[in-house]
């Protein structure tokens, strides 16, 4: 489906669809062995459906962010098609979308310290895992990560995994001491 639509619709780069195994199923699939199966996934600007679409085909209940509208008809298509009941497509960017989830996924939308602290701004209370490419460094409070295997996959990268809490101000600690 992605080969034939990404001739009118740009779902991926120009040489992309022949490696769309390598590089986009397999390092999708790679999600899976972070997550927890149980509950539901929010993934960030899918695009093409990578990593949601192919979470939704291991089996994971999947909301999917894409703000652009070509790309989000594309997912509902795609999903039908596939006939996956467990794919909801909204038509939102993350920061304008009023719903929440325990986690979050996100390829190459921003770097994993830029997307951590929108989460965290945004109230979210969740994990999130993302691709963080050679040269970038995982930030600390790394909860887990996993290096991405080459080959079978042709590029190399590490998916890691943040937790975010939610600090409401009652639960802050004061480092303060009384004054008298």
């Amino acid at each position: 489906m992605i080969r034939e639509r990404n001739r009118v619709m740009n779902l991926v780069g120009p040489g992309e669809t022949g490696r769309l195994w390598e590089r986009h199923v397999l390092e999708s699939a790679a999600f899976s062995l972070l997550l927890d199966q149980s509950k539901p996934v929010a993934d960030i600007g899918s695009g093409a459906g990578f990593p949601g679409m192919v979470l939704a085909m291991l089996g994971f209940e999947m909301i999917l962010l894409e703000p652009r509208r070509n790309r989000a008809l594309f997912l509902e298509y795609a999903a039908g098609r596939l006939g996956l009941g467990n794919v909801s497509v909204i038509r939102s960017r993350l920061e304008d979308w009023p719903g929440t989830a325990p986690q979050f996924t996100a390829r190459s939308l921003m770097p994993a310290g830029e997307l951590a602290r929108l989460l965290e701004e945004l109230g979210h209370s969740c994990s999130v895992t993302v691709r963080v490419p050679p040269g970038e460094s995982a930030l600390p409070g790394c909860f887990r990560s996993l290096v991405l295997p080459v080959p079978p996959l042709d590029r190399p990268g590490v998916l890691v995994q943040y937790r975010i809490p939610i600090v409401r101000p009652y639960e802050a600690v004061s480092t303060r001491k009384a004054t008298p």
